[in-house]
């Protein structure tokens, strides 16, 4: 929960005051077992993309190998050794590239839960509880900057924190 107040404070200026209630969505060792479990998935799907490779690679090595030791074959030999030793399948493909989902998901659901930072206090503050602060610690008292300046800042920060909610409420709802 986040409440802002602001008052006039004379010509051009604005005092305000903000309480805000912050929520944690996973308990540190809920957020480490996760961590843990993402880096893992991300870690097999590397090694599965390198393992199909591997093999695709010792497939073509021993394609050509063949050809090499049977240097005189006929034409309809070659299709036979061809026929008899794939390269790669089809189930190599699909693999790579449900691989490569896998890891795009692993790096897109990493971002949306960050580990929490520390703020100038050593609080530990979450992803969105540190676009807060900023909004909160927002300099309303500074008579170098005016009044229209500020509020223009301020709207700035609250837009670019609602596309980020919006963003993260599209990828929790898919």
């Amino acid at each position: 929960t986040l409440i802002i107040n602001f008052e006039y404070d004379g010509p051009g200026r604005l005092k305000g005051s903000t309480t805000f209630r912050s929520f944690v969505q996973m308990k540190p060792d809920d957020r480490d077992a996760w961590a843990v479990i993402n880096w893992s998935i991300f870690a097999l799907a590397c090694l599965d993309i390198i393992l199909v490779c591997t093999t695709i690679f010792a497939n073509f090595r021993q394609r050509k190998q063949i050809f090499k030791e049977m240097p005189n074959m006929t034409e309809e030999q070659k299709d036979v050794v061809i026929l008899h030793t794939p390269i790669w399948s089809w189930l190599d493909v699909f693999d790579l590239i449900f691989r490569g989902i896998n890891i795009g998901f692993c790096i897109w659901h990493w971002n949306m839960y960050p580990a929490p930072t520390t703020d100038s206090n050593g609080n530990s503050i979450g992803n969105y509880e540190a676009v807060v602060k900023d909004i909160l610690d927002l300099e309303w008292s500074d008579p170098h900057v005016t009044t229209e300046e500020k509020v223009d800042t301020f709207m700035g920060m609250v837009l670019s924190l609602n596309d980020s909610l919006r963003s993260e409420d599209f990828h929790r709802m898919m």
